[in-house]
């Protein structure tokens, strides 16, 4: 599960559902694409499975860890490993 933003070309929010499925909401995305990552999340996101076979009735849900205040910005960790640290460009 994550989301990645390259580089060179703006945006990209993609998250991965399973295997063969992503979602990403530049394509019919809502709201949820702007919550950002932090490091004192105060959501966190995972996968729902829906019932069945068939993967693309999978969501991503994200739930408040806490209650959060009225204003306050709401962040989740969003899994991203790098296997070295960006440079100062990227």
């Amino acid at each position: 599960m994550s989301i990645t933003v390259p580089v060179s070309s703006g945006h990209t929010f993609i998250f991965i559902l399973n295997k063969q499925w992503v979602i990403d909401a530049n394509r019919d995305g809502n709201d949820a694409r702007w919550i950002n990552t932090g490091c004192e999340p105060n959501g966190v996101a995972f996968v729902h499975t829906a019932k069945g076979k068939d993967r693309t009735k999978d969501k991503v849900i994200i739930e408040a860890k806490r209650k959060i205040k009225a204003g306050e910005e709401i962040i989740y960790d969003y899994g991203i490993v790098l296997s070295e640290p960006p440079t100062a460009a990227e």
